[in-house]
């Protein structure tokens, strides 16, 4: 039985951001049911103008990987003056209760 795991992305794009990004999609290629919540300042690294155009690439792929979820705090993307046509990939926005919920319902909680 797969594993559910939660990426959860609070930092700026970054090398170490890519590193995590990485470890999200060698999950996903063993099968395992993984997610990705960008919350903070991780909201930036989904930006469709990102300047890091090989961490764009990486996360324009994100849904070529079957992944179960990818999740964006609705605060978040508020207090970044975002929206969901900022965004590099189709995310799901969620509001804070509904974020714990979703990290309540995971075996793994894996931080960047």
């Amino acid at each position: 039985m797969p594993k559910r795991i939660l990426f959860l992305h609070r930092q700026p794009p970054s090398a170490e951001t890519r590193e995590t990004l990485d470890s999200a999609l060698i999950a996903a290629v063993f099968d395992q049911a993984v997610s990705l919540l960008f919350r903070e300042a991780g909201v930036q690294q989904l930006r469709a103008d990102m300047p890091d155009r090989d961490l764009a690439e990486v996360i324009g792929s994100l849904p070529e990987y079957g992944l179960a979820g990818v999740y964006v705090c609705a605060e978040a993307l508020a207090a970044a003056r975002l929206t969901e046509t900022d965004l590099i990939i189709p995310v799901k926005v969620l509001p804070v209760q509904a974020q714990r919920a979703l990290l309540a319902d995971q075996d793994a909680v894996l931080c960047d």
